[in-house]
């Protein structure tokens, strides 16, 4: 993940993509709490309601855990 982040850092989606295709999404997900957070200190979005939150985290965990087991399976992980 940390060299499809710096991939996709750099613009080249896809290399990004070829070490890890949920990059893009986790990326949109640290700059959505990223704004999220500077607008929740500035007093002008509620707090997130819990649930929501959860099934956020959840759903992240289940596609990074699809996308290694997919990976696994099929013999195409990314060299280390």
């Amino acid at each position: 993940m940390t060299r499809a982040a710096s991939k996709l850092i750099r613009g080249d989606l896809g290399a990004a993509l070829a070490y890890h295709p949920l990059v893009p999404i986790i990326g949109l997900q640290i700059l959505a709490g990223w704004t999220w957070f500077v607008l929740r200190r500035a007093g002008r979005v509620q707090p997130m309601r819990n649930r929501t939150l959860n099934a956020i985290l959840i759903a992240t965990a289940a596609g990074l855990l699809a996308v290694w087991l997919a990976r696994l399976l099929s013999g195409t992980l990314p060299p280390v």
